[in-house]
């Protein structure tokens, strides 16, 4: 069943009411509020009502993480600007103004966090088969058959073939199958290990990182993955998953941003494999 979007919606409803208000009362804005001419009211209410409807349209939507993560971003930017904006041309805001505006960043911040924390539980969600905080799933169709595509899978150090951020991928203990260990370097610099932990041939693998090593570059405290292949309804499916928890609460904020740049990588990776 699809999660209501509640945040966004609120932020929609809040976003509507702002924006006629300011269309409607431009008048009194500007001698109660900010002292500047109506038609700033004017265009800034027609701008929120704008955004009221990409925010409506994108609750219709189930709220898409790419969407909804913009919708946010623009929530933190106006949060920033208008701050900004009040240190620069205090003299233009009434006693009145100031205190309006900060009620309403206040808000928009709650939005912000509240939407947030709404795409890290659909999109990151916990992952209770294992207990880890977060499970970021990837999956895709492709036109290969599974054998062709876990015949490049089970090559274990060939995935550098196939991940655009990495320069080397080579094994450091066995070739494939049950407990191999793959060391990994990425494009910045950053080297990790994978032990293989659970091996089913010609279906799927898992994997666990080496977050215990004092030099593990991300900023996880336990780490785990795996590739799974079938056959479904007259085609192949491959899915890419990471399991992890976070070591700080920022890295727990992040984890939607995190979700959508590892759903664009890993349909990279998946893509690649079926057109290797």
């Amino acid at each position: 069943m699809q999660q209501t979007a509640t945040p966004f919606i609120v932020n929609a409803l809040f976003s509507l009411a702002s924006g006629s208000a300011m269309i409607v009362a431009a008048n009194w804005m500007t001698e109660t509020l900010i002292r500047t001419d109506p038609l700033f009211f004017t265009v800034v209410g027609g701008v929120l009502l704008g955004f009221s409807a990409l925010i409506f349209g994108a609750a219709a939507k189930g709220v898409p993480l790419g969407l909804g993560l913009f919708i946010s971003l623009q929530d933190a930017l106006w949060v920033i600007l208008t701050s900004l904006g009040l240190l620069l041309f205090a003299d233009y805001f009434t006693g009145v103004g100031v205190g309006a505006l900060l009620a309403v960043n206040t808000a928009v911040l709650g939005f912000t966090l509240a939407q947030m924390d709404w795409l890290r539980e659909r999109f990151a969600h916990p992952d209770a088969t294992s207990g880890f905080e977060s499970r970021l799933v990837t999956e895709a169709a492709v036109s290969s058959s599974r054998d062709r595509i876990w015949a490049r899978l089970a090559m274990l150090d060939d995935i550098v073939r196939y991940a655009p951020g990495l320069v080397s991928s080579t094994m450091v203990e066995g070739d494939s199958g049950m407990g191999a260990v793959r060391e990994c370097r990425a494009s910045g610099g950053e080297v990790w290990r994978e032990r293989i932990t659970a091996w089913d041939d010609g279906h799927s693998f898992e994997l666990v990182f080496n977050t215990d090593s004092p030099d593990f570059p991300f900023p996880v405290r336990a780490m785990a993955g795996g590739w799974a292949i079938r056959d479904e309804a007259g085609e192949t499916r491959v899915e890419a998953h990471i399991s992890l928890t976070p070591k700080s609460a920022i890295t727990r904020f992040l984890l939607p941003v995190l979700a959508f740049v590892n759903n664009r990588k890993f349909l990279k990776v998946i893509d690649n494999l079926d057109h290797a």
